[in-house]
């Protein structure tokens, strides 16, 4: 018996017992990559099936060793699970049954770590997979690595997206805002920073999906960049927008650097922004900054400095002023 046989039993009833669809399972060895960031490095899984519901989409994960129950093989299975973990809703151990019930004297031990932890436990004799018990459903799921899978097994997905209603006064309040800051981009924005450039670059909606994020244009030249923020993507405080940004670095790579320039006098109405390259991210006034924390917290990506101009009752003359003001300081500034 080869590990590989192990996992066509755990796919059919995967399949058969708990709706994962046929076309959506995946085991190692069939040709297809699907590998993800797990403990100190990239992890393969064994098996991973999907139930493909209307509202929501399960997915079923398997581990498994063949040999060496007693010595390493339990807790190399356990381990691989732990890692795994995030990615999946229900998460099983497999073992074969021969080899699971000669180890006997390490079931009190072994079942009890795998119940804690919510994992299931499916043994395969003669070609057939049975669940001894039952996987729960998986509590510390991370959402955002759990769509990765997902992406990676299925491709690209059209789920629905539920949108609420807004209520008369704060939609017309909303296309306000987003055509105001359309018109400064197309308008006095790319007059002072970008003439030559299409239209298009200052209107286009800058988005990500899933994340709380929207900029109407997000330009750049060199390590200076203009963005339009109807709705307050950055500071969350539901003002309308507009940005002047000079990138710093990155601070897991340039932390030198980045301590010589906020220790230079700024401006008080300066911003750093700092993120973690998983679309979280702080942005908050310069004389809050500590480069400390925000180490110890991972927000080791990009970090820059910014200028935010409020939109709200402005003239278009008044804005053009600010705009090629704020541009000079992101532009002449001692970086």
């Amino acid at each position: 018996m080869r590990e590989s046989d192990l996992y066509k039993p755990v796919a059919r009833l995967l399949e058969r017992r708990y709706g994962c669809a046929r076309k959506y399972t995946w085991i190692a060895g069939c040709g297809k990559d699907l590998s993800f960031p797990a403990g100190f490095g990239n992890r393969k899984p064994d098996v991973v099936g999907c139930k493909v519901g209307p509202l929501k989409r399960e997915v079923h994960l398997a581990e498994g060793k063949l040999r060496n129950l007693p010595t390493h093989g339990f807790e190399e299975t356990l381990n691989q699970l732990d890692n795994l973990r995030p990615y999946s809703d229900f998460l099983w151990a497999v073992f074969p049954l021969d080899s699971w019930t000669a180890a006997g004297a390490n079931h009190d031990r072994w079942i009890p770590q795998l119940r804690q932890r919510g994992y299931g436990l499916l043994l395969v004799s003669i070609g057939r997979a049975n669940a001894q018990f039952e996987a729960q459903p998986n509590s510390v799921i991370d959402p955002k690595l759990k769509k990765s899978l997902l992406a990676a097994l299925l491709g690209d997905s059209d789920e629905p997206v539920v949108i609420p209603t807004l209520a008369t006064e704060t939609a017309e309040n909303s296309i306000r805002a987003a055509s105001r800051v359309a018109e400064i981009m197309v308008g006095p924005a790319r007059d002072l920073f970008g003439k030559s450039r299409s239209e298009r670059s200052f209107t286009v909606a800058v988005t990500s999906p899933g994340v709380r994020f929207f900029l109407i244009g997000d330009v750049w030249s060199g390590k200076m960049s203009i963005q339009g923020d109807p709705f307050s993507t950055y500071l969350n405080d539901g003002r309308a927008l507009i940005w002047v940004w000079r990138f710093c670095g990155n601070l897991g790579k340039d932390e030198k650097s980045i301590r010589a320039i906020i220790s230079r006098k700024h401006p008080p109405d300066v911003y750093f922004y700092s993120d973690n390259d998983r679309w979280e991210w702080i942005c908050r006034p310069l004389s809050e900054v500590s480069l400390d924390r925000l180490k110890a917290a991972g927000y080791l990506g990009e970090f820059s400095l910014g200028r935010a101009i409020p939109i709200s009752d402005r003239s278009l003359a008044g804005l053009r002023s600010d705009i090629r003001r704020m541009l000079a300081w992101a532009a002449r500034e001692r970086w």
